[in-house]
């Protein structure tokens, strides 16, 4: 999608600093992470809904990028936390559907949630 910032990204056109890659996903940092740690797992196929996803393959994808991530960031026996979210209505800046991990140093309250 022409507007889209996760299809502008995965097509090369805006930076990014990639964490992990296969033919079904990118794992990017995150340009304004709420913790020490925030990487975004962006599926390359424009999907706009959790809903709508029609593909197998990116979960699989998935699991194997935050495995391989959650090992070299060190948080095994940590804690770290993945989320899925969509829309605005999730607190997104975009509508896509994009899963998140994050690792938490330190109590924190964001968005006026105490994490």
């Amino acid at each position: 999608m022409e507007n889209c910032i996760f299809c502008k990204i995965i097509n090369g056109k805006l930076p990014s600093t990639k964490r992990f890659e296969d033919e079904n996903i990118i794992a990017i940092n995150d340009i304004n992470p709420v913790n020490k740690t925030h990487i975004l797992f962006i599926p390359k196929e424009h999907i706009d809904a959790f809903e709508n996803i029609n593909n197998d393959s990116i979960f699989p994808s998935i699991r194997l990028a935050a495995q391989r991530l959650i090992g070299e960031e060190e948080l095994i026996g940590k804690g770290y936390k993945i989320l899925v979210g969509g829309g605005r209505s999730a607190s997104s800046k975009s509508s896509p559907f994009s899963p998140h991990r994050s690792y938490r140093t330190e109590r924190k309250i964001v968005r006026g949630s105490n994490l």
